[in-house]
């Protein structure tokens, strides 16, 4: 038995070989005694739970028992039962305790068996790991639990093998349907002269989850307007009719691929085109639904078909008196597409605005980029060398309140072709669309930009924000001031990453004041962030500053200064003797430690630890001494530290979390279902710490680079990015990354 052993580990690797070896040689030493039966050994189940649908993940611990003596065993079988009525076995068994060979072969569904042999390490001095099972829950599994057990087990010390001695098992709890999820619909507006048309659209602004199907029953002035057409969403299952003499329409819609396509915040649920009676009394003309709580009229519902909780913001149609000068309401205006930026000379296309004289005495634009001004715009990119088209949209006598763009597919598709960015030029707000962004993205695309101009409203947002857990805890009570011009935007491209840069706008301020200017930012799902971006040129003129960000959702954003001024902060994270920084590298364990040495004042709680794999020559051996007394981190239970292992981003969240006041929840990530550090990672994407990425994961068994790691510790400190260097002392960051501005807080004396 031990050659054909000695030959299999000879195969896996040399060291196995020794220390299996060794071990064996210390069994044959022992008196010649059943040791399989001296060694209480106890398997466990750690039991999980989830909503019906999702993915949970369940482990099988092994143990000894009080009594236990120090020898460890080479090898294990397990078998373990679970319901296959609710629960599917995903994804292959993982081998947690990293035995040499690890079998799964011979399970069958509801029951998985396990045969492991040869580990790398003792094995088993105390409790530990052996193996997870990852389960979908049936979607329509009834609320309860569902036992998984464990039917026989055996273990080896020597030759023969020896049951188990404690055998615990688990079980998944299936949680009752969360609280229904919520929704808003926003029904637009519009205006026109008699006999004009006018186009509707009827969004849904906001949805905690995917809308599986809606049906709503709009109710309109029959004796102003009349329905001309009504468009659902394309290649879906949709349905309208519409009465014009009692002036109401109804519309249907499901998702026809049976919940892979669901409707998501952002997107148009239909758009009305009504016409203007030429008898119609000139005033508004409501558009809403009658009885919001009647779901025959008002009623959407997840993927699942759960009624979601509703709210409907009316619209309405205004019906406007003709000029007495006669003069036209609309006008058309040729606007320039340009390469680069705005101050580019020479434009490479152009695009036509629409610009409508409102009722109140504004304007409002509207744009649509067509597919041949598309290609004429990429061509002339191409030719040029250049990689970025800006839609540049003037209002040089500040009169207009609201900007509509489009974009169609067809042309957008052009642009992703060409790896070509999209941006748009306001003078109250320039965003840049990445073409990774673009990418897949099948919709039409909007955007709709309404800057807030009077000082009640600015007011009421800086009130607001005063008051926000989020401000509090880095301004404190001298809270913030608005300055610049709030700007509200709305967009059905959700969930991909974008640049917003916002202007300081009519803004005079000190060295010290633009150091402390950070992004308030209130988004229609209810959640509230403070960003910190990074200062950019903006304009034509020379001076002209903005403050720039990345986001992958639309609210109102409002330039906020912060009125307590930042302390002068000492860099905390070194770059390397070849002068780089190594953003993308991922951060290890020593330098975390020595990080939090740094930047955190903790009275030593704990007894100093002694790590085996740390000598006192390593150069964070102090670091780590240090954190471990604070209880920041702590080691391994084989006693190691694991110094240059990298942490995963689940570890940084749960470290974050530690340090970080308050229990307000993050909207949370599509990955975290059943995961270690679910509810740390909630708490820290809550009080605005983390980001996930533009597909809406967190990725939390991700390496975190040092890039994302200064991000989350700067935004953890209250450490204010100014972005203000001219130029980077790191030869591989360059000031247009992305993190540019928090690698400088994090890195350099300011």
């Amino acid at each position: 038995m031990k050659m054909a052993y000695l030959q299999v580990a000879n195969r896996v690797a040399q060291c196995a070989v020794a220390l299996l070896f060794m071990a064996f040689l210390m069994i044959g030493l022992q008196p010649a005694v059943h040791a399989n039966q001296a060694l209480p050994l106890q398997a466990d189940v750690h039991s999980a739970s989830g909503h019906a649908g999702e993915t949970v993940s369940v482990a099988v611990y092994m143990q000894p028992g009080e009594t236990a003596s120090d020898d460890n065993f080479w090898k294990y079988t397990m078998k373990v039962n679970y319901d296959p009525s609710v629960l599917t076995l995903v994804g292959p068994v993982l081998n947690d305790a990293e035995a040499l060979i690890f079998d799964t072969a011979e399970s069958v569904t509801g029951s998985v068996y396990v045969k492991a042999e040869y580990f790398p390490n003792i094995f088993i001095s105390e409790r530990q790991k052996v193996f997870t099972m990852n389960f979908k829950i049936d979607p329509t599994a009834a609320a309860g639990d569902t036992p998984i057990s464990i039917e026989g087990g055996s273990f080896t010390l020597n030759e023969e093998p020896a049951e188990i001695t404690e055998k615990v098992s688990g079980k998944v709890t299936v949680l009752s349907s969360a609280s229904p999820g919520t929704a808003t619909v926003s029904i637009g507006t519009g205006y026109g002269q008699h006999g004009y048309l006018v186009t509707v659209p009827v969004v849904l602004s906001w949805a905690s989850s995917g809308v599986g199907s809606f049906g709503i029953r709009l109710t309109f002035d029959p004796a102003a307007l009349e329905v001309v057409s009504i468009t659902g969403p394309q290649a879906t299952v949709f349905d309208s009719t519409y009465n014009n003499r009692d002036g109401y329409l109804t519309t249907a819609w499901i998702d026809g691929s049976g919940g892979d396509q669901p409707l998501v915040s952002g997107q148009t649920l239909f758009t009305v085109t009504y016409k203007i009676k030429t008898t119609a009394a000139y005033g508004v003309k409501l558009l809403t639904v009658a009885d919001k709580a009647d779901p025959q009229q008002f009623t959407l519902t997840d993927v699942e078909a759960v009624e979601l909780t509703k709210t409907l913001l009316a619209g309405s149609v205004t019906v406007v008196e003709p000029e007495s000068s006669g003069g036209p309401t609309k006008e058309i205006i040729q606007v320039e597409v340009r390469a680069q930026g705005s101050k580019d000379a020479g434009s490479v296309s152009k695009a036509e605005i629409e610009r409508t004289l409102k009722p109140d005495g504004t304007k409002s634009d509207k744009i649509q980029l067509t597919a041949v001004q598309a290609k004429q715009t990429v061509d002339a990119i191409q030719k040029a060398k250049l990689n970025t088209a800006n839609i540049i949209i003037p209002d040089a006598k500040d009169e207009v309140s609201e900007v509509n763009i489009t974009v169609p597919k067809e042309a957008a598709g052009l642009f992703v072709n060409a790896g070509i960015n999209v941006g748009i030029v306001t003078d109250n707000a320039r965003i840049a669309i990445p073409t990774a962004s673009l990418k897949g993205f099948e919709d039409d695309l909007y955007f709709h930009f309404v800057p807030i101009k009077t000082a009640v409203a600015k007011q009421e947002i800086n009130g607001r924000a005063d008051k926000e857990k989020i401000v509090l805890e880095v301004a404190g009570e001298k809270g913030v001031t608005v300055v610049g011009r709030p700007m509200t935007i709305e967009t059905n491209l959700q969930n991909r990453k974008v640049d917003l840069v916002m202007p300081l706008k009519d803004v005079q301020l000190s060295r010290e004041q633009l150091a402390n200017l950070a992004i308030y930012v209130e988004h229609s799902d209810g959640t509230k962030e403070l960003l910190h971006g990074q200062l950019v040129p903006y304009g034509t003129s020379e001076g002209d500053l903005g403050l720039q960000f990345s986001i992958n959702k639309f609210s109102t954003f409002a330039l906020v200064q912060l009125n307590a001024v930042s302390e002068v902060h000492q860099a905390y994270i070194q770059g390397y003797d070849d002068h780089t920084f190594r953003p993308e590298q991922a951060i290890t364990r020593a330098e975390m430690a020595a990080i939090l040495t740094r930047v955190i004042d903790k009275e030593a709680a704990g007894i100093q630890a002694s790590y085996s794999d740390v000598a006192a020559t390593h150069w964070a051996a102090a670091f780590i001494d240090k954190a471990s007394a604070m209880k920041l981190m702590s080691g391994y239970p084989d006693g190691t530290f694991a110094p240059d292992q990298p942490i995963t981003r689940a570890e940084m969240a749960s470290l974050a979390a530690s340090l970080t006041a308050g229990d307000t929840q993050g909207a949370g990530f599509t990955d975290l279902a059943g995961h270690w550090a679910k509810s740390a990672i909630l708490k820290v994407q809550g009080a605005g710490i983390l980001e996930g990425y533009a597909d809406g994961s967190f990725k939390p068994e991700q390496s975190i680079t040092r890039a994302e790691a200064v991000t989350m510790m700067n935004r953890l400190l209250g450490r204010q990015p100014s972005g203000s260097a001219a130029t980077s002392p790191w030869a591989d960051v360059a000031i247009t990354y992305w993190a540019f501005a928090d690698i400088m807080e994090a890195s350099t004396d300011r």
